[in-house]
């Protein structure tokens, strides 16, 4: 398998705020389904680029370029 998943910055930064500083985690029922959320093509937003390959019992993540832009 190799996926490519970018990340929304805010989203990185957010959690990295909260595991370093402590806050108080919300409590979230495990069955409810999230919901997809699109990038509005009209503002600009940082992301995080993640690479996973491998299989389901050996893999590897590593930060990766946006695949869009490989030539």
């Amino acid at each position: 398998m190799e996926y490519y998943i970018r990340v929304p910055l805010s989203l990185v930064a957010s959690t990295g705020f909260k595991k370093l500083f402590g806050k108080n985690k919300e409590e979230v029922d495990p069955e409810q389904e999230d919901d997809i959320e699109y990038a509005d093509a009209d503002k600009k937003r940082g992301f995080v680029n993640i690479r996973i390959v491998g299989d389901a019992d050996d893999y590897k993540i590593t930060l990766g370029k946006d695949k869009r832009k490989r030539g």
